[in-house]
């Protein structure tokens, strides 16, 4: 799993997904204008497996561990579900088509003359279930293989002030709270790593003062 990092980096994942399928055998004339089921058991019951690849670009302190976790579980698996369900669609689609373009062929004389036609793989609807390769990582250069799933910032849920505090995708805080309680925040907050902005006044008195802007957190 990537580490913390101050520069900004990228955060990489692939996954993968076995689709099942099954062939389902034409119903054709035969020369006798009779109908007959073709059959081939030997083609049923198969899994084709498909991988994909996906990264994103985060800022320092935005790829460790937790980072990598939220954005997996918040944004990958989503886009990535949708991408499978659609990609599989659109594999059942062009093989009906492809079976159409057949039946049509030569003015439909391959039917009627009792021919084949090419067996219709269907792919059964995606099950939801994505598997990862290996974990997630972190890297300081820009991928240049996969797909970018973009996770905007600004839509982090509201949290409680310790969860502010330990959410690596935040990288300053603002302290809006009685003065008397400046010091003891902005601390906390800076032993986190994080960057402090306080409200007027910044603290009570001067042995607050010093405490604060002494402290060997700003060394």
């Amino acid at each position: 799993m990537g580490q913390t990092h101050f520069k900004d980096g990228y955060a990489v994942i692939e996954w993968y997904y076995n689709a099942s399928w099954s062939v389902e055998e034409p119903i054709a004339a035969g020369r006798d204008g009779f109908q007959q089921r073709l059959e081939n058991t030997a083609t049923k019951n198969k899994t084709d497996r498909y991988s994909s690849t996906n990264w994103a670009k985060c800022g320092r302190r935005q790829t460790g561990d937790e980072f990598l976790s939220r954005w997996v579980k918040e944004v990958v698996y989503p886009a990535a579900e949708q991408q499978a369900r659609k990609y599989i669609q659109q594999l059942n689609q062009e093989n009906i088509e492809r079976r159409e373009r057949w039946l049509k062929k030569d003015g439909g004389k391959l039917v009627e003359q009792g021919q084949k036609p090419p067996p219709l793989r269907v792919y059964e609807a995606f099950d939801g279930k994505m598997l990862v390769m290996h974990k997630p990582y972190a890297r300081q250069e820009k991928p240049d293989f996969g797909l970018e799933i973009k996770w905007n910032m600004t839509l982090s849920r509201a949290k409680t002030s310790p969860a502010l505090m330990n959410d690596p995708v935040i990288d300053a805080l603002y302290i809006p709270l009685p003065s008397e309680l400046h010091l003891e925040w902005a601390l906390k907050a800076l032993e986190r790593g994080k960057h402090v902005l306080l409200g007027k006044w910044s603290v009570s008195n001067a042995e607050e003062a010093a405490a604060l802007f002494q402290s060997s957190l700003l060394q």
